[in-house]
């Protein structure tokens, strides 16, 4: 049990104390105490009264002090034993020796009213008895016994008054001590044993049996926090320790979370009377909601700053009397003054825009007729550096008795940027009116119900309607009777989502003719995300349907032409990329087709001629220079076969490279005539004969090779030229065809009003329907064609485009994606996830291109029967980074895998639009980075197509 040191409390006393507690163990006593019982401290606390200070238990003195004990107990009143004779043990195990004591026992409660300890002030009276019995055993005088009595008598009763008085200090001091306003406790020893603790301080710990523990017992909580510490310096030093608003984290219930509070307290070193520190009086403060207050002050002043700051706000007051204006300093600063300047009223309105002080006074009085005290106007200021600002005035009027204005308190906000918005609005409506009009597209806006609210010039045109029309215009009567379906299916559905749509349907133009139009819309939001309608392009595209049919003859006289040559014919993109091959080629070779698509035909060299054809390419490719070198070329047969590789470049207009064409020819046999050309010139047997034979032979392989020159010369024509030659054709003759029919139905119409026997039933079918049907069919194959060869030229394009390498922040980069299909995602009820991506050094729109057609064909090819879930991710491999584009889509047969990545091929149902150019793009794109491509797949379920690209972009191009 830890020592309770009452020397902090009763050292100054000369009397004798002892504290109990309820089961009577000893808890503390004074010097005073020790010196008349002639015990050490430790030889007491801890023990029980009676083993400490043993008695026969039927002795009269045991009999007495019990009963005293056991009185405060029961009746917690306080007991005096005037006289009681009780041994005490001598020193050294010497024995006992009898004394008389003067005891008065008093009971100690907490601030709930339970009795805690027992205070023993005891008194040896031991001289003082054996006197008064030797005075009687003296047989003095009666005078004489009398006053020895009388003098012992009045001792005892002034020694009883002085412990009465004493003890009527102590409850004094004690009550004052419990009902301090602060919290107080005192702590004795090294240990800092609690010896004491009013009501305030355990209220402030939250827990009542603290007396009589040390602090690290008593508050483990605080051992952490460095009070120890500072308890340990104030008892080792004797200094005392004033500390304000120190934070400490208290637990009002053990086990319960810590409660932070502020406290401002002192930690005074007591002294003993041998000058040593024996323990610390502690004393101070809860100032935990001041500290809060002072705190929220401080942020709610923060805030106000930061408001102040954020909103370019300055503060202001002017009295009216004086016109004097008193600003904060972002006032100045905001009207453009130097920090340091504090201009004058004048100064200031001397920069108002011309007419703006007027009109701010008329505003003024305006309110104040009104009754108002509050003003807000908006004026121009002409800063010192001559910078004119928009700013917004807000006031308050402060009035006289007499209603009079007698100040003004208001802030004042640059609101400049918010009118450059304003009139960007207002300027980017009439910009849109503007482009509406003069669009050569058809635009249209209708409302929520699906009426028209505007229509731009070529819609009113195309189905002729006065501007002042539109209000009561009915397009639905311009829709194809068998087009209802898939025209309104769309509408309804893009109307009732709020969402996107397309479609194509016949619409009657003013002419009476019905044109196949292409209608895309979006909705339109108010800014409060009301749904105020859809706005939408419609494009005519019957010529596109026309022309289609004459696509494909196209498409396949141009296949025919190429797999016509009789020569390995092959072309690139400019940058070198192989892209095409003609039929011969993989006759020739016996490879599968695409294997030797970009740099894989590098692999069909012989090993001695890869890094002499690859130099002398690449040297093309840098300078234009026709293509020209003879290497060994893998054979079906296993066998390497000497070709002479020829190839040209094919420039545009402005003599920029679109594209590479050449050719491989077999001159095998004229190598191996050449080998026994020299072999025969070294051994000198060469006869005019063979001479003539080979000299016939060598002039055979040179017509060859210029036949082949001119042969690939007359492609590469065909390939830039003639490809568009006859979609010209198809278009102009189809517009004569057009004129042509026109005049025909002119004339079969006025034949049928007036001889109507004269037409046929196959007559009027063809009039009416076949004709009209194969001309349709003829401009709807044009426009494929059209498009075919523009995806072609884009393919081109961008192989020819300088890649410009800069860091890519991937994160960004993909967000933007996301951006842009948000409302595919939307209306598809999808999510696209964007994981981890580490960002890379490459060309931005190449990777732009790349994940753009990735994430796109992603949710195109969605699976509709389930939630759609999209997840892009990479991981860095030390010198390339791999991403992973994840959909849980309709999946890939697992044959298709290689196919899809090929020009115009396409895998699965061909529900979704498109060419069969994006992946192949896409592949181009990778390696041209210096990158691969590779799809797994399981149908049903989804794809992962994983993009490995290097960190930094490889500049070198592929080369044949």
């Amino acid at each position: 049990m830890k020592t309770i040191n009452f020397e902090a409390l009763f050292s100054a006393s000369p009397n004798p104390y002892i504290l109990l507690d309820s089961s009577l163990t000893i808890r503390g006593m004074n010097d005073a105490y020790l010196q008349v019982t002639m015990r050490e401290r430790e030889d007491l606390i801890g023990r029980n009264m009676f083993d400490a200070f043993p008695s026969d238990p039927d002795s009269p003195g045991y009999r007495q002090l019990r009963a005293s004990f056991d009185r405060v107990i029961r009746d917690k009143v306080a007991d005096h034993l005037p006289l009681i004779e009780y041994a005490i043990p001598l020193p050294n195990g010497q024995g006992f020796e009898e004394r008389y004591w003067s005891a008065s026992h008093t009971p100690l409660f907490n601030h709930d009213g339970e009795m805690t300890f027992i205070l023993q002030h005891t008194v040896d009276v031991s001289e003082l008895h054996r006197l008064r019995v030797l005075a009687r055993s003296s047989a003095p005088s009666p005078a004489a016994s009398a006053l020895i009595e009388t003098n012992m008598l009045r001792q005892a009763q002034a020694m009883q008054e002085a412990n009465d008085a004493l003890e009527k200090e102590r409850q004094h001091l004690r009550g004052l001590f419990e009902q301090a306003p602060g919290f107080m406790a005192a702590l004795s020893g090294p240990d800092h044993v609690f010896t004491m603790a009013n009501a305030a301080y355990l209220h402030l710990v939250g827990r009542e049996n603290i007396v009589g523990k040390p602090v690290r017992e008593a508050l483990p909580e605080v051992v952490g926090q460095g009070f120890i510490d500072l308890l340990d310096r104030v008892y080792n030093r004797g200094q005392p320790f004033v500390g304000r608003s120190i934070r400490v984290a208290l637990s009002q219930e053990p086990g319960s979370p810590p409660e932070e509070r502020f406290l401002d307290f002192v930690y005074q070193p007591i002294f003993g009377t041998d000058g040593a520190v024996s323990g610390i009086f502690v004393q101070g403060h809860d100032v935990t909601e001041q500290k809060r207050s002072e705190d929220a002050l401080r942020a709610s002043e923060s805030r106000l700053r930061l408001a102040i700051d954020a909103g370019r706000m300055a503060v202001w007051e002017l009295d009216v009397a004086t016109d004097t204006l008193v600003g904060s300093p972002e006032l100045y600063q905001l009207l453009g003054f130097p920090a340091d300047a504090r201009p004058s009223i004048d100064e200031i309105r001397a920069h108002y825009y011309p007419g703006e002080r007027d009109r701010m006074q008329a505003a003024g009085q305006e309110a104040m007729a009104r009754g108002e005290r509050f003003v807000e106007v908006e004026f121009r200021f002409i800063r010192p550096d001559q910078a004119i600002r928009w700013m917004l005035l807000r006031a308050e009027m402060k009035l006289n008795p007499d209603r009079t204005p007698a100040r003004a308190v208001g802030v004042i906000l640059d609101i400049t940027d918010q009118k450059r918005v304003e009139d960007a609005l207002r300027e980017s409506e009439q910009r849109f009116r503007l482009v509406a009009e003069s669009a050569p597209v058809m635009l249209w806006m209708g409302d929520q119900n699906g009426k028209c609210v505007y229509l731009n010039r070529a819609q009113r045109e195309f189905w002729g309607v006065e501007l002042e029309a539109i209000a009561d215009f009915d397009w639905g009567t311009t829709v194809h009777p068998e087009d209802h379906d898939a025209l309104y299916g769309p509408f309804g559905q893009g109307m009732q989502a709020q969402a996107p749509f397309s479609t194509e349907a016949r619409l009657q133009r003013a002419d009476g003719e019905y044109r196949i139009v292409s209608t895309n819309a979006q909705p339109r939001f108010s800014p409060g995300g009301e749904f105020l309608g859809m706005i939408g392009v419609n494009v005519d595209i019957t010529e596109n349907r026309q022309t289609e049919r004459a696509l494909r003859e196209s498409e396949e006289r141009f296949r025919a032409i190429a797999n016509s040559i009789d020569q390995l014919i092959w072309a690139t993109q400019p940058n070198g990329y192989h892209d095409y091959y003609n039929q011969r080629w993989y006759e020739y070779t016996g490879v599968p087709e695409g294997t030797t698509d970009g740099a894989g035909w590098s692999g069909m060299f012989h090993p001695d001629d890869q890094e002499r054809a690859w130099s002398i390419w690449r040297h093309c490719l840098e300078t234009g220079e026709p293509y020209h070198i003879e290497y060994r070329l893998k054979h079906r047969s296993g066998q390497y076969r000497w070709v002479l590789g020829r190839a040209q470049p094919v420039r545009d207009d402005q003599g920029r490279i679109i594209r590479w064409f050449g050719t491989c020819t077999d001159i095998h046999d004229f190598k191996q005539a050449q080998e026994e050309l020299r072999e025969s010139r070294e051994r000198a047997v060469r006869t005019e004969e063979e001479t003539r034979r080979l000299a016939s032979m060598l002039a055979d392989r040179v017509a060859e090779l210029d036949a082949a020159n001119e042969e690939i010369q007359r492609f590469a024509y065909i390939v830039s030229h003639d490809l568009r030659a006859p979609l010209v054709n198809v278009m102009g003759f189809t517009s004569e065809l057009e004129s042509a029919h026109a005049e025909i139905e002119q004339f079969y119409r006025k034949v049928l009003e007036t001889n109507p026997g004269l037409v046929s039933p196959d007559t009027r079918s063809a009039v009416e329907a076949d004709l009209v049907e194969a001309i349709g069919f003829i401009r709807s194959s044009t426009v494929k064609m059209d498009k075919l060869i523009n995806a072609i030229l884009k393919l081109s394009r961008e192989g020819r485009r300088v890649l410009a390498p800069e860091h890519l922040g991937m994160g960004a980069l993909l967000e933007a994606q996301r951006q842009s299909v948000a409302h595919q995602l939307h209306e598809r009820g999808a999510e696209l996830v964007i994981e981890n991506v580490p960002d890379l050094t490459s060309d931005r729109l190449a990777v732009e291109q790349i994940f753009g057609n990735l994430i796109d064909n992603a949710v195109k090819y969605l699976d509709p029967a389930r939630q759609g879930r999209i997840v892009v991710r990479g991981q860095d491999l030390g010198i390339g980074i791999r991403y992973e584009i994840e959909d849980n889509g309709r999946g890939i047969d697992p044959k298709d895998y290689e196919r899809i990545f090929d020009l115009f091929r396409r895998s699965g149902v061909q529900d979704q639009q498109g060419e069969g150019i994006g992946l192949a793009h896409v592949r181009a794109l990778v390696r041209r980075l210096g990158g691969t491509i590779s799809v797994s797949s399981r149908l049903g379920e989804g794809s992962t197509f994983t993009v490995v690209l290097p960190k930094y972009i490889n500049m070198s191009s592929e080369a044949a």
